[in-house]
């Protein structure tokens, strides 16, 4: 601080200009310029030109990298463009992959859900028989968890408020966020 003193005393104005430049001095510039008394006129020239020819100076460096980046980025947009869609194809084929599996391993754990419930229900002739209606099914009509949980609810196995996947269905009253009892409701 003693240092910073010394050399504001001693080049004042030129101090507060450069300290546009420098990001601790420009902190300190003003608080240490008033608690040495210098003249507020002074101070503001100082502070005024020193800002502009920061903020010039400043703007025309990134101006002059802008070009110089344009410059070469042109020369090498294409190669970007041709990354780009390398990348887009190759993501997409990844996660369509990856969609397939996750399907597959999905349907097969649903069917083989269905085949148990089917199973320790003592039914093996319903659940045989939605088997073989999946499999003559022509492709995309009915998938074998769709057929399962359709002879499941025809033989008659859903007791209370389940839904076809077995699962109990949710309550009208506690249906988007509303709960029993609340003050204000129906």
């Amino acid at each position: 601080m003693a240092l910073a003193e010394r050399v504001f005393t001693r080049y004042g104005a030129w101090a507060v200009f450069f300290g546009r430049f420098i990001a601790l001095l420009r902190i300190f510039a003003g608080p240490l310029a008033g608690s040495l008394r210098m003249p507020y006129p002074r101070f503001l020239a100082a502070n005024a030109c020193g800002g502009i020819v920061w903020a010039a100076g400043l703007t025309y460096l990134i101006w002059f990298l802008g070009v110089a980046a344009e410059k070469w980025l042109s020369r090498l947009s294409w190669l970007a463009l041709v990354a780009a869609v390398l990348v887009g194809l190759v993501s997409s084929l990844l996660i369509r992959r990856k969609t397939r599996t996750l399907t597959r391993e999905a349907e097969a754990r649903a069917e083989a859900e269905a085949r148990a419930e089917a199973a320790q229900a003592g039914e093996p002739a319903h659940a045989e028989a939605a088997q073989a209606g999946a499999e003559t099914a022509p492709t995309g009509t009915q998938t074998a968890p769709r057929a399962a949980a359709a002879a499941h609810a025809t033989a008659g196995a859903q007791t209370g408020p389940q839904a076809a996947n077995g699962r109990p269905r949710a309550e009208p009253d506690r249906v988007a966020g509303r709960r029993e009892g609340m003050a204000g409701g129906d």
